[in-house]
């Protein structure tokens, strides 16, 4: 029978011979037998492991069982150990010697690249790690093989000729495996087109930071870092949803790839924010715009969210925050505006209705202080540690309710119940 892909397990009963002609005995005569031992066999060897003892249901003193002897191929086999796992039962006197043969699945311990791409073999072999994992099956060098052609490939050599070979080491369980062959011809940069900038002054520009000519080598990761340039320039104008794409074509000529390029800038985004001042580093990161590449309405609100939550951690309590696109000739303006109001501190925190714990227990899981800003945040999280103390204390089903008072002056009351 087979046991998960690649793995097979193979179930053989033998039974004595009788007269000059080898005569099985009936099935029922073999089930009858009693197991008179059980035995681990590791890559020909006797071996005692209790791991492994422990995951075989056949037991001697009783009889062979074929569903005990399934589970125990199967608990073998998920422990991902072994290429093969074989039992093989034989008479031993009046009962029958069961032995579980094992063999141990090859793992690749160290990678190496030789021959012509052995001067690659950093980036090469870090690929193939990457793409493995360590203690990887040897049968999955095709994988590493794989990653190998992918990383010269992205390097311009897109034709290798590879081969793969695993070398003992001195464990039996631990090969080399080597990668070698042709990396094949560096391709090469043909024509370069570049679409979607109508500007002609504009059009050399992207050319020149881009910095593709004919005849330079094919690198995907140079080419993608220069159109990574280009964009981020494009955004620092303020073409925030900026995206460039460049699309390989086979060219006629042989080893030359052409490029096609298209540039999408989107419109030309100016990013305003009125109302009380709001540091430019905190703009930077509560509005991400540029990094996100995107001024869509679900970043926007979660922008003003951020201000918002930023405001009132600083004690602004009731701070409002706003924003609105506004469409120009040049393109799209978003406008923040932002009314901090007036701080807020606290002048009293109430705690009402405790019962069961100690009162200055359940005071002291609030994190606030008379005379110091109010935030909601700190009050959230006083509830919370309330409502947690009350569930360890064995009150699973405690609510805590809380309100805040805003006093005529520039002071908060807390109320906790």
């Amino acid at each position: 029978m087979s046991m998960g892909a690649g793995v097979f397990a193979l179930v053989v009963l033998l039974v004595a011979a009788s007269g000059a002609v080898a005569q099985p005995a009936p099935a029922q005569e073999v089930d009858a037998r009693p197991v008179a031992s059980v035995q681990v066999v590791l890559d020909g060897d006797v071996v005692r492991d209790e791991t492994l003892d422990r995951l075989i249901d056949v037991r001697a003193g009783e009889p062979i069982d074929g569903a005990q002897v399934r589970t125990s191929i199967e608990h073998l086999v998920h422990l991902g150990r072994f290429s093969t796992v074989d039992v093989v039962a034989e008479p031993d006197g009046m009962g029958l010697r069961v032995r579980f043969e094992l063999r141990s699945a090859q793992r690749i311990g160290e990678i190496r690249a030789e021959g012509a791409i052995a001067s690659m073999a950093d980036p090469l072999v870090a690929s193939a790690r990457e793409r493995l994992g360590s203690g990887a099956l040897a049968v999955r060098a095709p994988e590493a093989l794989a990653a190998v052609q992918d990383t010269l490939g992205q390097r311009g050599h897109l034709r290798p000729q590879l081969t793969t070979r695993l070398d003992p080491t001195g464990r039996r369980d631990v090969v080399t495996l080597v990668i070698g062959g042709e990396p094949g011809p560096r391709w090469r940069v043909g024509r370069v087109t570049v679409t979607g900038v109508a500007d002609g002054a504009a059009s050399i520009e992207a050319r020149r930071v881009l910095d593709l000519t004919a005849g330079t080598p094919y690198d995907v990761t140079a080419i993608d870092a220069r159109v990574q340039r280009y964009t981020d320039r494009l955004r620092a104008d303020g073409y925030y949803e900026a995206v460039v794409r460049t699309t390989p074509v086979p060219a006629t000529a042989p080893a030359t790839i052409d490029l096609a390029v298209d540039v999408s800038t989107g419109p030309l985004v100016t990013l305003t924010f009125e109302g009380d001042p709001l540091p430019g580093d905190v703009q930077r990161q509560l509005v991400p715009v540029r990094e996100e590449a995107s001024v869509d309405e679900d970043l926007l609100e979660d922008s003003r969210a951020r201000i918002t939550s930023w405001l009132q951690g600083r004690g602004y309590w009731r701070a409002r925050v706003s924003y609105s696109r506004r469409q120009t000739d040049a393109g799209l303006d978003v406008v923040f505006t932002i009314a901090r109001g007036r701080l807020y501190e606290v002048q009293d925190v109430a705690i009402g209705g405790v019962q069961a714990l100690p009162d200055p227990t359940v005071r002291e899981q609030l994190d606030i202080r008379v005379g110091e800003l109010f935030t909601p945040a700190a009050l959230s999280r006083g509830v919370a540690a309330i409502t947690q103390l009350y569930q360890n204390s064995g009150f699973p089903g405690v609510r805590v309710e809380q309100s805040v008072v805003d006093v005529s002056a520039p002071s908060l009351s807390a109320d906790v119940r």
